[in-house]
């Protein structure tokens, strides 16, 4: 695995280098439209250019919670890249291990969780491993990924990892993104 540090959107999003830039994302779409991207790369990126809540937000309403283009800058392509469910329901007392710490006492049982309060899954992270893989690699450009689920998701990047590294192609470059 290739790895590098920095802060993607100040130091990659369209720039003169081709490459592309993974956004993880949850499935949680908000009434208004938009998805939620509120920590890590998904608000550095919001933060620069707001619209694109709206565009990601249309996005998992019409293909879901899947790997896919979000748009291009310059030489810069956008991918979203879902470490989150859209939502889950809390059923038993073992539901409660899934939802981010800073979150846990404000939910009850029989209660939907939106994705943004949920933790990383590790199953959805090694589906978007895969689509990334079967995506990008016809590209030929670097794809920088953010450790998928290790913010926010509040995974550790030595358990993803390993469910990982076996998917990450020659071009995928793995990131310690120091950002918002």
């Amino acid at each position: 695995m290739k790895y590098w540090y920095g802060d993607l959107i100040k130091e990659k999003l369209g720039k003169d280098e081709k490459c592309c830039i993974c956004i993880t994302t949850n499935g949680f779409v908000k009434s208004n439209g938009e998805a939620v991207m509120g920590r890590g790369i998904a608000k550095s990126i919001a933060d620069q250019r707001p619209k694109i809540k709206k565009k990601l937000g249309e996005l998992l309403k019409t293909i879901g919670n899947q790997v896919h283009i979000l748009g291009v800058v310059n030489n810069t392509i956008i991918i979203m890249f879902p470490v989150k469910p859209v939502s889950m329901e809390i059923l038993a007392p073992d539901d409660f291990n899934y939802i981010v710490n800073h979150m846990k006492n404000k939910f009850q049982y029989d209660e939907i969780v939106p994705g943004w309060a949920c933790k990383a899954d590790i199953d959805i992270i090694k589906k978007s491993i895969k689509e990334l893989t079967d995506v990008t690699k016809k590209f030929g450009i670097p794809v920088y990924l953010p450790k998928p689920g290790c913010g926010a998701g509040e995974l550790q990047w030595s358990d993803v990892q390993k469910e990982i590294e076996e998917y990450c192609h020659e071009n995928i470059i793995i990131c310690d993104f120091k950002g918002v």
